[in-house]
Formats: structure tokens, C-alpha cells, sequence
């Protein structure tokens, strides 16, 4: 009976690594031996059958529910499942769609579990088991078996351990990158190094061990300690107040806007302009071909383009980086886990909106956060107001979203509607020569694109693709060469990406407008950035050529990001630079960019990224929160095995992308303490 546990444990193990390409076994197969075996003998001391197979049914279950997260996850953007992902769950599972799910793995695993139910149903029907009796000598007998499970199961998990360390300090390569096997054990920094060298169990055990870990009152001061060091005493913990570009922008309003799921294919002179005038500057892109109209006309000649622009980032990602300028993993602000007390005590000083308070007076800036959804989603409405946001506004709580209120998450708003009717709460009219900064977070262009929307198709944007069908082919081929392919079999679900596009173009073109009527134009910095490329329904990868989501090229992350303000362009022109920004940059990049563009003197230990103009800009590295470390040269999951290399790069640009992401992960790692212990709390202010 235990037996064919073990065996069909192992079964789904061997299926899900040949599905996901690792092989067939982890690195460290003992991490799984341990699992079994203290199963197997609590199995073994169970008297019940009945409790016995309705345990092996339940474990082999979620063994199954696995195999099936991890394989639509890993085959949508290379990720896997982990216990944190539940402070999210509800956000996530209503943005999901059927669509993206990987049927295949579905099908198999799903049928096996049927085939292993229907095995115990036989396998009980030919033997007829007896309940072990109760009595002085079998209740020995369970006591020393469950001893026997804890000293063996947990002493093969620490010789398991310690078979890590034996095998990676040894490794020159491990020393080179400094990040060994069983730093990766203790940390699951990179989820999928770590699921393929540790096992379902290893990796998942661990996860737990990790959420649940218990710090003792000496451990937490000495962690509290280290993070002030670093926060005031560290080589990062540099004050950032001159450069040429500093203080540029000073005073500016500045509106930031995230552009869900943005890509430059998207995007066409014909049914785009207002967006073709954002890119074009990129120097593949024909300048001559933007609209001649006044506000497309200003947009071009006054926005920087950022062609290294990279993103990994889930959606909330991205949209902390741009305000907060950091993230920290593990303590999440959804409404389904706190794993902080928040209050009005902790202290989020470094955000954006409280720079620009602290710099300018709060009484001299309002600062305003809308999203184009409802205030629960991700739980935006308990934490915003903590990041320094004096007003917000979502479809659920604003008095005007021009149009009826979402029925549900795919119910998308019509993006041009909803800022006609609420640009003055985006631009808001103050005076007294007081300031504003907005975020503002679109939604329109959002995944899955298997099906028409109705109220975009209202507005007659589905026709205006169809007109320009063939002039939109055309150029594509012409402007990328190519590399962009546009396949007729793909043709209705690239369409719906279209038609939302010209929604987000018309909904930007009244946003320009309207800054352009109330005078604002000459002091305004709007930085425009996208999250993450076209995932849901493989529309990056496919048009790319690629089959299915090959979320290893690094070229896939390479999205728009532009910064429109009149004062940096004058000063780029000046200077006679190009207004296309080639160097490799980021989400991580914004925060402190704008805070340098502003004038506004920052502690650099604070940000995970740095500004782009000024001698740090080459220390950005990257690794994304949904793990992968990643430049505009490569892509791995743990610095030790190179799933991409662009062509042409050299050893030098290898020995940067390893020395800024180690940068990266050590501020990172500062980050997360900051977060979980209110280390700001601490500090004594100036």
C-alpha cells in the first residue's frame, strides 16, 4: 500500500521535470527520499486503512494541483508556484483565464490522478485490509514507527543539506559568481534553480520553513542593526543631490503612467499616432511619418525614448517600482496577508510622493493615484494612502468613469471615456502656484485577447484595424524587418490587442490635450512606462517568432518606456544627444531618475535602481521578482547556467551583468528587512 504511494509520488515528479525540460530527477534527490520517507512511516503507523488512503489521496492530490500551477506558470512566463503567491491568490485567479492554462499538463495529470483513484478503489475491492487493533503492544509499536519517521526523515533532509555544502563550496564556478547551492536552499531566491536542484518537496518544504520562520528577539536586533549600517553607513547610502542633470525638471508636475501589457508592435502610424509619436525617437522607428497634428507634433519633438528599456515585472510590481522605487517580496500589502501590523506609524518616507511632500511642502503638492479598476483589486486602496497618496480614485469609487461600472475583471473600461471624464482629477487645476504628481494605471490593454470586447467594439476600433489591416502588415515588415510576424491564423487575437491599443492612444491623445490646454505642457514631466510584454496568450513570443512563451530571450522583456518633458530635451538637445536612450535600464531606474531629474536630494540606499543621468547609471542590474536575472545581454536563473546570450557580447559585458546583479540582490536583501521591520522607525531624523 505504501509502496504504490511512493511510486506514484515519484511518477508525478519524473512527469512534471520531463514536462518542464529539467530533466528527469532533482540535483538533490535526498530532499525527496526525506519527504517519503517520513510519510511512508507515519503512513505505516496509521491503524485506519480508510485514514490511511484518504491521506495518500490527499497528498497525491496536491502533488497533482502542483504539477498542474507549475506547468501552466512555467510554460506562460517561467514561473512556478510558491506559497507567498497566496497573499495574491484572488488577484490572480481573476486575472487568469482559461486561455493561458497549459491543457496538455492538465489533461495528463489530471488523468492520472482519475487512473490512481480508481487504482485504490480496485486495489481495496481485491484485498480486504484489517484495521490494526489498539492495545499496549501496537500503541509501542506506533510511538517508536512515528519516532523513527521524525529521526529519519529529518536526519536524510540534513544529510541532504549538508551534501549541498560539500558540493558547492568546492566549485570554482560557484566562487566566481558567489551564489552557492545552498545559499540558494537557504534563501529560494531563483524559484526555478531552486525547484530543479531541490525536488517538489525540497523546494516546498523549505518555502514553509521559510514563511513560517521564527526569529528570536537577539537575531531580529542584530538584522535591525545591519539594515541602519547599511541605510547610513554603507558604500550605497550616498546622498544624491548634483550632476548635469539634476534639478533640471525642479518644481515640475509630474505625472507617471503604467501601460499594462505595452509593446512596440503594437503600435503603427496609421491607427496608433498618438503612441507613434511617443516612440519616435527610437531610432528604428520613421520620424517622418508622425502626424503632423499640434499635441502629436510637441510629443514627439519633446520625448526621450528609452530603447534598453526591460521589464519582468507583474503588474503591482511594476507600479510599486514606479512609486516606491523598491520592492520588498516578502512582505505583502494585499488584503489577503499583512504580514506587518500597518498603521499610520510606518514609516514609507522614501516613496515618490513623500519626497515630493518632504521637498516641496505637503501643503504645495497634491498627489493623486487612479487606476482604471476597482480599489479592492490587489488591496491598492489599504496602502496607498501610506505611500503619500492624498487622493484616489478607482472605477468603483469615482463619480464618473464615463460609462457603466465593470461587471467584472474583463469588463474593461473604454480608456478614452474614462479619462475624458476624469482629466481633472489626472491634471488637476490648483493655484497658488501649487504642484501635482499622478499616477495613473491603465488597464484596456490587458490580457486574454481571445475574445472581442464589447466596449471598445462599440466605439468602432475593431473597423479601423480591419481598414488598415493591410497597411499595419506592411509596416511592421518594413520597420522591424521581419522581426515582428504577423501570422493570419493569429490574426483575431492580435486584432483585439490592436483595438485596445487605438482605446490607450485615444485615452493618452486626451490626456496631452488637455495638458496642453490648461497651459501645463513647458512644466509637466510625464514618464510612460510598460510592466511586462504581451504574456497572455503568447502574443509577444508568436509575433517574435518564437513558439509558445520562450520567456528565456531577453528580447522578449525589451518593452517602451519614454519620458515627455520639454526641460530634459533641451538640455539633451544642447548637449547634442540623441532622444534615443540605448543604455540598459529598468522599472528600478524610474524612482530615482525622476528624483534626480527633480531636484530632489535622495539616499541611494533606498532604491534598488539608479538614475539614469548620473555616474551610477551602469551599476543597474536587474532581477525580477518573478525570478530571472536578466540585461539586455542575457538571461539565467541563477548567474551559474545562461539560458540567453545576445549575439555580440563580450566578456566585459558578462563580468557587468554578474557584478550589478550582485548589487542588486545585496540591496534587495536590505530591502526586505527595511520592509518587515519598519527599520525606518529607528533612524533618527535630521
Amino acid at each position: 500500500y505504501i509502496l504504490s504511494f511512493i511510486f506514484f509520488s515519484v511518477l508525478f515528479e519524473v512527469l512534471l521535470f520531463v514536462f518542464l525540460g529539467f530533466g528527469f530527477f532533482p540535483k538533490y534527490i535526498l530532499f525527496n527520499l526525506s519527504y517519503l520517507i517520513f510519510v511512508s512511516l507515519i503512513l505505516f503507523a496509521i491503524p485506519s486503512f480508510l485514514v490511511k488512503k484518504i491521506l495518500i489521496l490527499t497528498l497525491l492530490t496536491l502533488q497533482c494541483v502542483f504539477c498542474i500551477l507549475n506547468s501552466s506558470l512555467y510554460e506562460l512566463f517561467g514561473d512556478l508556484f510558491s506559497f507567498d503567491m497566496l497573499a495574491i491568490g484572488t488577484e490572480a485567479m481573476v486575472s487568469m483565464e482559461f486561455s493561458v492554462l497549459n491543457w496538455l499538463a492538465i489533461g495528463i495529470f489530471f488523468a492520472l490522478t482519475i487512473g490512481i483513484y480508481f487504482f485504490y478503489i480496485l486495489f481495496d475491492k481485491k484485498y480486504k485490509m484489517e484495521n490494526i487493533d489498539i492495545n499496549a503492544r501496537t500503541s509501542l509499536m506506533i510511538t517508536l514507527v512515528l519516532m523513527m519517521s521524525i529521526v529519519l526523515g529529518v536526519g536524510t533532509n540534513r544529510v541532504a543539506y549538508h551534501t549541498i555544502d560539500a558540493s558547492t563550496f568546492s566549485s570554482e564556478e560557484s566562487e566566481e559568481v558567489d551564489f552557492s547551492d545552498s545559499e540558494l536552499y537557504n534563501s529560494l531566491q531563483f524559484k526555478v534553480s531552486a525547484y530543479k536542484k531541490f525536488g517538489t518537496f525540497g523546494f516546498y518544504i523549505k518555502n514553509v520553513a521559510n514563511l513560517i520562520n521564527i526569529e528570536s528577539p537577539s537575531e531580529i536586533a542584530e538584522k535591525i542593526q545591519n539594515t541602519k549600517n547599511y541605510l547610513t553607513k554603507s558604500e550605497y547610502a550616498i546622498t544624491i543631490d548634483d550632476g548635469e542633470y539634476f534639478g533640471i525638471s525642479k518644481n515640475n508636475n509630474v505625472i507617471s503612467i503604467l501601460l499594462e501589457s505595452f509593446d512596440i508592435f503594437g503600435i503603427d502610424p496609421y491607427t496608433t499616432p498618438t503612441l507613434y509619436a511617443l516612440v519616435s525617437n527610437n531610432n528604428i522607428i520613421d520620424k517622418t511619418m508622425v502626424d503632423n497634428n499640434e499635441i502629436r507634433s510637441l510629443i514627439a519633438d519633446n520625448t526621450l525614448y528609452l530603447s534598453e528599456f526591460y521589464g519582468r515585472n507583474k503588474t503591482n510590481h511594476a507600479e510599486t517600482l514606479s512609486i516606491a522605487g523598491n520592492y520588498a517580496k516578502e512582505t505583502q500589502f494585499s488584503r489577503s496577508k499583512k504580514p506587518i501590523e500597518i498603521s499610520k506609524d510606518y514609516n514609507f518616507d522614501f516613496t515618490l510622493p513623500k519626497m515630493l511632500k518632504k521637498s516641496r511642502g505637503s501643503e504645495n503638492i497634491e498627489t493623486i493615484y487612479l487606476h482604471a479598476n476597482e480599489s479592492e483589486f490587489y488591496g491598492r486602496s489599504g496602502y496607498m494612502n501610506m505611500f503619500g497618496f492624498n487622493k484616489t480614485y478607482y472605477t468603483d469609487t469615482m463619480d464618473n468613469i464615463g460609462g457603466d461600472i465593470p461587471s467584472n475583471f474583463y469588463d474593461f473600461v473604454v480608456e478614452e471615456d474614462l479619462v475624458k471624464a476624469q482629466k481633472d482629477n489626472l491634471i488637476p487645476i490648483l493655484e497658488n502656484d501649487k504642484t501635482f504628481y499622478t499616477q495613473y494605471s491603465t488597464i484596456t490593454t490587458h490580457g486574454s485577447y481571445a475574445k472581442q470586447r464589447d466596449r471598445i467594439q462599440e466605439k468602432g476600433y475593431y473597423e479601423i484595424v480591419e481598414e488598415n489591416w493591410e497597411k499595419i502588415c506592411d509596416y511592421i515588415q518594413k520597420t522591424f524587418n521581419g522581426y515582428f510576424v504577423f501570422n493570419d491564423d493569429f490574426k483575431d487575437t492580435i486584432v483585439n490587442y490592436k483595438a485596445s491599443m487605438i482605446d490607450l492612444d485615444r485615452a493618452l491623445y486626451v490626456l496631452f490635450e488637455d495638458l496642453v490646454n490648461k497651459g501645463l505642457q513647458n512644466n509637466t514631466t510625464i514618464m510612460l512606462y510598460s510592466d511586462h510584454y504581451v504574456y497572455y496568450n503568447s502574443i509577444a513570443a508568436t509575433v517574435r517568432g518564437y513558439e509558445g512563451n520562450r520567456f528565456e530571450y531577453s528580447d522578449l522583456y525589451n518593452i517602451p518606456c519614454m519620458i515627455f518633458d520639454l526641460k530634459l530635451v533641451d538640455k539633451l538637445k544642447s548637449n547634442g544627444e540623441d532622444l534615443d536612450f540605448d543604455k540598459f535600464s529598468n522599472a528600478h531606474n524610474i524612482v530615482p531618475t525622476l528624483l534626480d531629474l527633480l531636484g530632489i536630494e535622495y539616499n541611494s540606499a533606498y532604491y534598488t535602481g539608479y538614475s539614469l543621468f548620473n555616474k551610477f547609471a551602469d551599476k543597474t542590474g536587474y532581477v525580477s521578482y518573478m525570478n530571472g536575472i536578466l540585461d539586455n545581454n542575457y538571461f539565467s536563473f541563477d548567474l551559474n547556467e545562461l539560458y540567453y546570450e545576445r549575439e555580440g557580447a563580450t566578456e566585459e559585458d558578462y563580468k557587468k551583468y554578474v557584478q550589478n546583479a550582485k548589487i542588486f540582490l545585496e540591496k534587495q536583501s536590505y530591502i526586505e528587512i527595511l520592509y518587515k521591520y519598519n527599520v525606518n522607525q529607528y533612524l533618527v531624523k535630521k
